[in-house]
This record gives structure tokens, C-alpha cells and sequence, in this order.
């Protein structure tokens, strides 16, 4: 398996509803549901009580002049992809806006074919078993075959569309290029 979630640094903007369910990241954002709301929330990284990580190491670590929260990959070898991921408490997630800004490589032992993923799970069942999710393949955004480019962003919902259903059943839609760089901060914005 090659995962690598490295660091992270994530602000929420998003439209906010009665809670039914927390929330989960790769960094990731939980259910909710009732009369609709309107509120902009930043949700700060710095404190372990508000985290659970999943088969994932943290910590609070500086990364090129930021404040950031370092996951990486801690899974045992017989965990499937996909179960990597830092669940965020109290917060309440349906339809609306996230923004984040976060950066991923491959870690310093990680093969040639590592792409450094890491991303934002939303809608996130209470068992954390379901949910949404956008993430990067940093490694892809400049290299030299235009297919791999082409496979730069990736929109899934797990576990019922991982990326390789998607990629086959669905062609190009549910991944696309972008011009990234692996270890630098990326500005994301989902709409979702």
C-alpha cells in the first residue's frame, strides 16, 4: 500500500445543518440534517483531543513556515486503502463549501510508484465505514506521461466507488488534471 498522508493544514467554510453525525478527514466531514444554516467555521488542527486518527500517525509539525498537522500512514500491511484517516470532532458537515489547504508526498521509504495522496472525506457515516471523499495525487500533477497527469484529482465515495470502479466505469469523469507539485501547499475548494 502505498499511502502517504502527510501534512495538513484545513479550514471549513460550509453550510451547516442539525447534526445527525461527526466528522472524519484524510481529513474528513460528517452527515447532518434539518433547517439549513449559514455559518463559516475554521477548524483548528492543534488539539489531540479533537482528533481521531485512524491507522495514522499525527502530530503537530512546522512545514515550510506553517502551523500544520502531520498524518501519516500507520495502517498494518493487511489494510485495504481507504481506512487512513484523521476523524475531526464535533463538527457537523452536509452540503456546502470546504476549503483547505494541505500538501502530500511520499514519504522518505516509499517506492517509485507512491503519489503522496491526501485529501478531505465528507459525509461521513458515524462508523466512518461510508463517506465521500477528494483527494490528490501529488505526484502526478507534472509527470512526464500525460495519462498519469490526467489522474492528478480524484473524486470517490467509499466503499461502494473506489477510484478503479470509477476510473473504469466512468472514464475521465471523476478524475482530472491539475498542475500540483508534491510538497507544497495547495489551495482546494469543494463544492459539495
Amino acid at each position: 500500500m502505498q499511502n502517504h498522508w502527510q501534512d495538513l493544514r484545513f479550514r471549513a467554510r460550509r453550510l451547516m445543518k442539525q447534526p445527525i453525525f461527526s466528522l472524519i478527514a484524510v481529513l474528513a466531514l460528517a452527515l447532518s440534517t434539518g433547517f439549513t444554516q449559514v455559518k463559516t467555521t475554521a477548524i483548528p488542527l492543534d488539539n489531540p483531543n479533537e482528533l481521531q486518527p485512524r491507522n495514522v500517525k499525527t502530530e503537530q509539525a512546522p512545514y515550510k513556515g506553517r502551523k500544520a498537522l502531520r498524518a501519516t500512514d500507520a495502517a498494518p500491511a493487511n489494510v485495504a486503502d481507504g481506512i487512513q484517516l484523521v476523524i475531526l470532532n464535533k463538527t457537523e458537515f452536509q452540503d456546502g463549501v470546504i476549503e483547505i489547504e494541505l500538501t502530500g508526498e511520499p514519504g522518505a521509504a516509499a517506492g517509485a510508484g507512491a503519489r503522496g495522496f491526501v485529501g478531505v472525506a465528507f459525509r461521513v457515516s458515524p462508523d466512518a465505514a461510508k463517506y465521500e471523499c477528494f483527494y490528490l495525487r501529488p505526484t502526478n500533477g507534472r509527470a512526464d506521461d500525460q495519462v498519469r497527469r490526467n489522474h492528478s484529482t480524484q473524486y470517490i465515495s467509499y466503499p461502494d466507488f473506489p477510484w478503479h470502479r470509477l476510473r473504469k466505469e466512468f472514464p475521465e469523469k471523476y478524475e482530472s488534471y491539475v498542475d500540483l507539485a508534491p510538497g507544497e501547499w495547495t489551495k482546494v475548494k469543494i463544492d459539495a
